[in-house]
């Protein structure tokens, strides 16, 4: 009986994730083509969100009570639980991109940097690659989603500077360079959180997550 509700516990988390992953293609297109009225489709998607999340939360609880999980299914539904809560985060991050962005669109500023296209390839990718290593529980695929994070931290540093050299030569369009920064601190945002779902499917796989995995080799070496 419980290996129904596992399926079904794993199947609500992934439909969850997979809008996330396509709110996250949204504001991409949506941001390179000028197209409010796609991100204001991706901000109203917020109630359905937090919805799924209180089920997804309700479902984890009624297994704990009603089924007492040992061993991997323990690590399972404990996994599944902080991803619920990591995705509602990553799901309100794609929001505020899209209200950055549309910020943006109605007060135009000029900008000659690659940064945050490069930013959002990364995370698009490791977003996609951390969801499929839940799916699949597929240890490697999550390991490299980790080794990825670094990249993004340094790019939206890279952003950082850029923008805080333009921000003294250039007070008026002080806000508009604000919403870049928010939007940069976002996209890292929404790595870091690929990183715990990453963490999740070591732990479900073999109940040692990446973060010692990576602490280990570092003290070895």
């Amino acid at each position: 009986m419980i290996e129904e509700k596992m399926i079904e516990l794993k199947r609500a988390v992934i439909d969850q994730a997979n809008i996330i992953e396509n709110m996250l293609n949204e504001f991409i297109r949506g941001f390179e083509d000028n197209n409010s009225e796609l991100l204001k489709h991706l901000i109203a998607l917020k109630n359905q969100i937090i919805e799924n999340e209180i089920k997804i939360d309700e479902f984890c609880t009624r297994i704990f009570a009603l089924y007492s999980p040992e061993a991997k299914d323990l690590r399972t539904v404990l996994m599944i639980s902080r991803m619920n809560i990591d995705l509602e985060k990553m799901g309100d991050y794609c929001i505020s991109l899209a209200k950055s962005a549309i910020f943006l669109f109605n007060h135009p500023v000029i900008i000659h940097s690659s940064v945050i296209p490069l930013m959002l390839i990364k995370v698009k990718k490791m977003v996609f690659d951390s969801i499929q290593a839940f799916i699949d529980n597929n240890e490697e695929l999550a390991k490299q989603v980790c080794t990825h994070d670094h990249e993004v931290d340094s790019l939206n540093q890279q952003l950082y500077e850029e923008l805080l050299t333009l921000m003294e030569n250039k007070s008026r369009q002080l806000e508009c360079y604000l919403h870049l920064i928010r939007i940069g601190n976002n996209i890292e945002k929404l790595a870091n959180l690929t990183i715990n779902i990453s963490d999740g499917v070591a732990y479900i796989t073999s109940g040692r997550k990446s973060k010692q995995q990576r602490l280990s080799n570092t003290i070895t070496a």
